[in-house]
């Protein structure tokens, strides 16, 4: 995720972010958080020590499901946010387990990507007839 925090309501909004996950069939792990000045300088950047996991009240029912809390800092009006973060499917899967992304956003988004990695022949799916899936130029390490 990268975005461009305009005044303080965004301040506000992306002090925190919260990201949902299910610590029985997943793992997450915060990859890179970084705060910078309209020129790309780093001004500051995440630890994962300040990160921690929140039960998510916002279900109607007990379930285990977590939300990795992830403090913000030195965010102010004018201000980049990067966050890069990896799910990692716990288990062994025989098939791609159901996955739904929606690709609209609560708030202005420039462009909304899902990648996967991996073997994807005879991977399945569905999205608006205006949407077709790219394949990446990105090549393994």
């Amino acid at each position: 995720m990268v975005g461009q925090v305009i005044d303080v309501s965004g301040v506000a909004a992306f002090s925190t972010l919260q990201i949902p996950f299910d610590p029985l069939s997943e793992q997450i792990y915060v990859n890179e958080l970084r705060v910078m000045d309209r020129a790309g300088k780093t001004l500051a950047a995440g630890k994962p020590s300040d990160y921690y996991v929140l039960d998510d009240h916002l279900r109607r029912m007990a379930t285990q499901k977590k939300i990795l809390n992830i403090p913000v800092p030195g965010l102010e009006p004018g201000c980049q946010i990067a966050l890069m973060i990896t799910s990692r499917e716990l288990g062994r899967q025989d098939e791609f387990p159901f996955l739904e992304h929606c690709f609209s956003r609560h708030l202005p988004v420039r462009e909304s990507i899902l990648f996967l990695s991996g073997d994807t022949a005879g991977l399945k799916h569905r999205c608006s007839e205006s949407l077709e899936p790219e394949a990446s130029k990105i090549t393994a390490m």
